[in-house]
Order: structure tokens, then sequence, then C-alpha cells
């Protein structure tokens, strides 16, 4: 493995015809090009090789057998739940359709709220309060999705945690015509 600040892409993608192949990954819903990153397949065996050796093969086994990988809280990490599709009617039971069920329930919940908030002419104004990915995922999706952006709603997000940040925004704002979302 060379380092990557001596990696050139157009160099290995002219000694690699099979690059885009090698380090291109797909899985149900989903597609990812590695391709253009600075790795070659001595780094991915040795990245390979430091996943196996700090068990991430044995917490991915574990948690889709249900074991409480979350040791902060002792609980199962069922985060993966999120990308499945609800079970159909006559479609043969799987593990987790309880849970499935559940998380289906709550995330036909929050779409119904979204389509209240943005049906509510009353709210102008959408603020997120988060730290770390709270704020950070929230940011990414206004910005990916300005484009489609309803007319008439603003989307703020603050994360500092010494309320000047908020403050700011607060003085702008009419506490009448805003919704504030807390994310943790």
């Amino acid at each position: 493995a060379q380092p990557a600040r001596a990696f050139d892409l157009r160099q290995a993608f002219a000694a690699d015809p099979a690059r885009f192949e090698a380090f291109s990954q797909q899985a149900p819903h989903v597609f990812a090009d590695l391709s253009k990153n600075l790795i070659d397949a001595p780094t991915e065996a040795l990245l390979q090789t430091l996943a196996r050796q700090c068990g991430v093969t044995t917490l991915r086994d574990a948690m889709f057998a249900g074991q409480p990988i979350n040791t902060t809280e002792q609980r199962q990490v069922m985060h993966f739940l999120l990308r499945q599709p609800a079970r159909a009617a006559g479609q043969a039971a799987r593990t987790w359709d309880a849970e499935l069920t559940q998380v289906h329930e709550t995330l036909n919940a929050m779409l119904a709220y979204a389509e209240q908030v943005r049906a509510d002419k009353g709210i102008t104004d959408v603020v997120n309060i988060g730290i770390g990915g709270s704020d950070l995922g929230p940011q990414m999706a206004v910005q990916a999705l300005a484009e489609f952006a309803m007319p008439g709603k603003r989307l703020h997000c603050v994360s500092n945690v010494d309320g000047h940040e908020l403050a700011g925004l607060l003085a702008r704002l009419d506490a009448g015509k805003t919704l504030f979302l807390v994310a943790s």
C-alpha cells in the first residue's frame, strides 16, 4: 500500500482497467463507487484485516442475531430495520417482523406529522436543535434537498450548546410561527 499523499487516481485507473468493478459494491437499493477514493487493493486488504481483528464481523453477526451490542444502553441495535420494506400481506414471516412493524408504524406517524407541518400555513420556520450527527444529518438533508424546499417554510439548524447561536436565530424568528425539533 502506498501513502495516500503519493496516490494518483489517474495512474490507478490507467494501471487497472477493472478498478471501477473491483472497488464498486452493490446491495439492495444501494450502490457505492469507491474506485475514486485513494485506496488500492493492499490498503483494502489491510482495512479488512483490521476490521476482523477489531471484531466488526462478530459485532455485525451479533447485531443481526438480536444480541444487545449497544453496551451503553445494554440493548439491541436495529438501525438496519429503517431500510427494510414492510412485510407485505401473504409474505413469509421473518425474524424481525414485530420490530419491523413498530419501525413502520413510527415511520408512518412521522410522515403524517411531516405532512401536517407542511400543510400548516401558520408555521413559517422549522428549527432543528441537535449536536453531532443530530445536527449534521439534518443540515446535509436540507442542503441536498434544497431545490425541493417548500415555499413559505424556512429550515434552520442550530448546534452550538452555549446558546449564543440559538439566541441570534431566535431574535429573527416569530415564536408563534416557529416549530422546534430537538434531535438526540
